[in-house]
């Protein structure tokens, strides 16, 4: 019976040991996606922005609407000026925030188009600080945080409780 305690504890401790080695690899693999994602939108306004399209072009293409239609693109540079009257961050940078809030509302299943992410990091940034022009990448990080927060919050209400 002592020798099936030991054994018990032994495997206990190296399951435990185990589930920590896997929750860090999938923080890192998770962290990895989120900052290749970054880098692909970055890489591709960059390259846009070389060519003479700036980011509010861009988003409105990446919500398929004609950029050579001046009443399409105008809600976009309208938001896009409205949201660098706020923030210190390049408009480069703002696209990409902005693009990121629009990935994690169409996780949570919302028809999010990029214009609607635009305007929603504008109030996020709006509810957040006094004083303008401010450092709206706190504001996206604490967005993002609360996001990865919710999400882990219902995976752990969607696993199934062990039985007993």
């Amino acid at each position: 019976m002592n020798r099936m305690t030991e054994w018990l504890n032994g495997l206990t401790t190296k399951l435990v040991i185990a589930l920590i080695v896997a929750t860090g690899l999938l923080f890192v693999l998770r962290s990895c996606r989120v900052q290749q994602y970054r880098t692909d939108v970055t890489k591709m306004l960059a390259d846009a922005e070389k060519k003479g399209v700036t980011p509010d072009i861009i988003l409105a293409r990446m919500d398929n609407k004609d950029s050579s239609s001046r009443t399409e693109i105008e809600p976009y540079t309208i938001a896009f000026g409205e949201l660098q009257q706020k923030c210190r961050e390049p408009r480069a940078d703002l696209a990409v925030m902005a693009a990121e809030i629009v990935r994690y509302e169409r996780r949570s299943d919302a028809q999010t188009t990029y214009l609607d992410g635009l305007e929603y990091f504008s109030a996020i940034v709006e509810g957040e600080f006094e004083r303008f022009p401010a450092r709206c990448t706190e504001a996206f990080t604490d967005h993002i945080e609360n996001y990865q927060n919710e999400d882990h919050q219902k995976n752990k209400l969607k696993s199934p409780k062990p039985k007993k």
